[in-house]
């Protein structure tokens, strides 16, 4: 290194690298937006607590404001959440039958150009076996 202050700066400089993101670092994010999410939601509940009458399927309950609405969106959320998990789980095993037919198909198609290099180097023709 060199004796001079604004070289010796320079070499500090160039040597910098930008800090990777990591994932414990995104978890630590998630965990404090959860923190302020969840305590948003404390505070919507506590300032709207009158009771009001709540009818679902037959059953007829008194809830603080704030917990039937809470509540509503918990169950509208679960409309959602439940037929999106069955239609990932149809394609998850669509896509498992096709990469297993893939892989099937493959080797057959290797045996077959197998079976054409041999016959090449051999001199006779015949027509690859028909599935």
């Amino acid at each position: 290194m060199s004796k001079h202050p604004k070289d010796q700066q320079q070499q500090l400089a160039g040597s910098e690298r930008p800090a990777k993101h990591s994932r414990l670092g995104g978890l630590w994010i998630m965990l404090i937006l959860g923190a302020v999410v969840l305590t948003l939601l404390l505070v919507f509940i506590l300032m709207n607590s009158q009771h009001v009458p709540v009818h679902l399927y037959g059953a007829n309950i008194s809830a603080p404001l704030g917990v039937a609405l809470l509540l509503a969106a918990i169950l509208g959320v679960l409309l959602v959440v439940v037929p999106g998990a069955g239609r990932i789980y149809q394609l998850r095993r669509a896509t498992k039958k096709l990469h297993k037919e893939r892989e099937h198909l493959a080797g057959r198609l290797d045996e077959i150009t197998g079976a054409n290099r041999d016959e090449g180097e051999s001199g006779s023709r015949r027509q690859p076996p028909q599935s």
